[in-house]
């Protein structure tokens, strides 16, 4: 474990393994060695004035020559699941819940046909909800009219949809015929996938979910091993061990697997339900990180542990090695209506659907207003020069728009409550790294994980 943390703004240091470790922001660079070495190093920087600034003019001109990449279209709020922990149950403060309200063809079209003239060549439209596929025929209608009307243009469309699994089976032709990326939400083992992502009429879900899935793999076999995406929400460590364990008995057979920690931004309202949260120990992801690299430095891999680990290392990998920037890179931070667009139900326009309800960026009567866009990007850069600009990891720490968001809108304190799990996540990262690093396999990992 590691131990005898010091947090500068210039630098953190920590001792693991009986060495001494020390990232330093000033030229983004990485030691290990002597605890005596190392700490004078320490009383080097501590001696220096290092006050970089985030710039939001460099990052606006980068999205102004950005095309849109994905847009995503919530048909419907409607779901016949009531999942315990679902951000749309009436437990989080701020956000909708569910509805009857399901967007209507003319809706989803006068948005396509608004936002189309700004879209990428290679364009991703998907499906979200509630429960997208309740709106199959608003599915079908918008993703013909596309293939229709983009027929014989430079556009190549790739369709992807969100769903509980439920009412896949019905819909499997199509999905398969369209070609559909689809990312289907089950919770690991039936127990456990039971205890909390039911129908809402509270009857158990699992075995119609699994039986989907497996009906997708068994008869569409290579087309799952490209197109099928599982998704697990896990509560505490125990849970995340039941599903990486679930989980690598279907790797072979599915594109990749994401494992996501619940959001508790609201837990007081979570507690309610009686649902177990803790958060995992940072040992147990050490751990498991260790055991993924050294699979992966013999050859082999595991999707489950894939996409817990490799942005964090990726952070390090491919962080900015310049000396002493004055102004830094806004990491995280997407493009707001430049790159992806969250079209409501109504036809209202956001930067994504983590964000719908907060920083409206247009409508389908009107496009997105890029001025207003302009001016998230500068809210976005100032909470982080009232917050980020002083710490160690402001050049290699990732902030997006779910960050700051709170009941209401963008905050600084919305940012400040996730800071503590950010620098430890990151801490975690450099560890991983280093170990890559010292391991000689950065350039292995380039190699195979390019971005």
């Amino acid at each position: 474990m590691i131990a005898e943390i010091t947090q500068h703004p210039n630098f953190v240091s920590f001792n693991y393994n009986g060495r001494r470790m020390l990232y330093e922001k000033i030229t983004s660079s990485i030691y290990r060695g002597e605890g005596v070495k190392i700490n004078a190093l320490e009383k080097e920087l501590q001696a220096q004035t290092y006050t970089p600034r985030y710039d939001p003019e460099p990052f606006i001109a980068f999205c102004n020559n950005k095309k849109i990449e994905s847009i995503v279209l919530n048909v419907t709020e409607a779901c016949n699941f009531r999942c315990k922990y679902c951000i749309y149950s009436g437990l989080y403060k701020g956000e909708r819940t569910h509805s009857f309200k399901s967007m209507t063809l003319d809706t989803a079209l006068k948005s396509l046909d608004v936002l189309l003239p700004h879209t990428s060549d290679l364009l991703v439209v998907s499906f979200y909800g509630g429960e997208p596929l309740l709106n199959f025929n608003l599915i079908k209608a918008v993703t013909e009219y596309l293939d229709k009307n983009l027929k014989g243009s430079s556009k190549k469309l790739v369709y992807s949809l969100t769903t509980n699994g439920s009412l896949l089976a019905r819909h499997l032709d199509f999905l398969i015929e369209k070609e559909f990326q689809i990312a289907v939400s089950i919770d690991g083992p039936k127990a456990l996938h039971d205890s909390r992502r039911v129908y809402a009429n509270s009857g158990k879900s699992f075995d119609d979910v699994y039986s989907n899935i497996e009906l997708l793999i068994s008869k569409h076999p290579e087309f799952s091993k490209t197109h099928l995406m599982l998704m697990g929400t896990y509560l505490n460590e125990s849970e995340l061990n039941s599903m990486i364990n679930f989980f690598k008995n279907l790797e072979e057979s599915i594109a990749s697997i994401r494992l996501n920690y619940i959001s508790t931004k609201n837990i007081e309202y979570l507690k309610s339900q009686n649902l177990n949260i803790q958060p995992v120990a940072f040992g147990t992801f050490l751990n498991l990180g260790l055991s993924f690299l050294n699979s992966f430095l013999n050859g082999n891999s595991s999707k489950t542990l894939e996409n817990l680990f490799v942005e964090l290392i990726n952070n390090f990998v491919y962080r900015d090695r310049s000396i002493a920037p004055q102004t830094i890179t806004l990491l995280g931070s997407c493009c707001p209506g430049k790159r992806r667009v969250f079209i409501n139900t109504d036809g209202k326009f956001y930067a994504c659907e983590k964000t719908s309800g907060k920083a409206l960026l247009g409508d389908m009567e009107t496009g997105i207003d890029f001025q207003t866009s302009n001016q998230l990007i500068r809210k976005i850069t100032s909470i982080r020069n009232s917050v980020c600009k002083d710490c160690w990891a402001a050049r290699i720490c990732k902030v997006c728009l779910l960050d700051l968001k709170d009941e209401n809108s963008l905050s600084q304190q919305a940012l400040k409550t996730s800071c503590t799990a950010k620098k430890n996540r990151l801490l975690l990262g450099l560890l991983l790294f280093s170990h890559l690093l010292y391991n000689e396999g950065v350039k292995k990992w380039i190699d195979t994980h390019p971005v």
